[in-house]
């Protein structure tokens, strides 16, 4: 799978000059095939894909 996330931004997250956005996170988070909530960092209950997750 693709983020769809230029290598720009993507770059300047990583470098702090910019926040991750809650669209960036989720858009990296399909790309890896994980549920976007898994990469929030918060602790809350989802279903994604049929699944539940607690995170």
């Amino acid at each position: 799978m693709r983020a769809h996330v230029s290598k720009s931004l993507l770059s300047k997250v990583e470098c702090g000059q910019r926040p991750a956005s809650p669209e960036l996170v989720a858009a990296c988070a399909r790309g890896l095939g994980l549920c976007p909530p898994i990469c929030w960092g918060s602790p809350i209950s989802t279903s994604c894909g049929g699944i539940s997750w607690i995170c």
